[in-house]
Formats: C-alpha cells, structure tokens, sequence
C-alpha cells in the first residue's frame, strides 16, 4: 500500500516556446521518486488548469495521466495535452494561474502527491491571450 511518504521530489518539465497562445496544448513530463515499488496501480496523475479569478477560482481538468507501474527510486510519466479549453471562463484576462499536477489513486481518487507550475497570462494588443509556463526548476 502506498502512502502520502512514498513519493517524493516531483518535478515538472514542458517542453514549449517561452510564449503561446493560451489555449494551445503542452507536453513535457512528470519525474519523482518512489521508496517503494508498486505493479499494476490504480495510480494516475490528474492535471488541471486553474484559472485565478479575483476572488475565486475555476479548476478545469484537462487530462489523466495512467500510471502501470511505480520503481523504486526514479521514475517519469510523460503527458501530451492537445488544447487547454477554456470556453467554461467567463471574460478570460491577464493573470497569473496555475496548471496544476495531482497524483491520485483508485476510485475515490484519493490525493497521494501534488505540485504545480505557474502560468502568466498576458493580452496582446490584438486581444489575444498568450501564456508562459514557468518550469518548476527555474
């Protein structure tokens, strides 16, 4: 049985231009260590976008990350996410959200591990809106 020690140092990485549209997709991959070796699990990684209101926010999930199987010691789940849908946000502007990573396991999605990386958002002249995700390691 894994419990909430038995994941450690979660890192995450993307692989994008320094700006983009808001709405285009990421890849990149999620890198943690494990004390224990776990077959067969009922673990996933649940990744969401979290768009910061004033005050509230709306959590948007935007993919599940199945995971066959933990090692001990280093492992990488890796993800592609095709498009952030962002027609549930009303009046959509600049800010600072978040996209972020939890790890949960069975049914009832009990939360194991999270983390997260921060988005800034900007509007261009033309009212488009562009992001930057900022690396977990910078």
């Amino acid at each position: 049985m894994m419990d909430e020690m038995a994941v450690r140092n979660v890192v995450v990485h993307v692989q994008e231009d320094s700006v983009c549209k808001l709405t285009d997709g990421v890849t990149g991959k999620i890198t943690y260590e494990s004390e224990s070796e776990v077959v067969n699990s009922s673990l996933f990684w649940k990744i969401y976008f979290v768009y910061d209101y004033i005050l509230s926010k709306q959590i948007i999930e935007i993919a599940s990350v199945p995971i066959e199987k933990i090692n001990v010691g280093s492992n990488q789940s890796d993800f592609t996410i095709s498009k952030i849908d962002i027609s549930t946000i009303t009046n959509p502007s600049a800010n600072i959200s978040v996209l972020l990573f939890v790890l949960k396991k069975g049914e009832d999605e009990a939360e194991i591990q999270k983390t997260q990386l921060v988005i800034e958002i900007h509007k261009k002249t033309d009212g488009e809106l562009v992001r930057k995700v900022y690396s977990s390691l910078t």
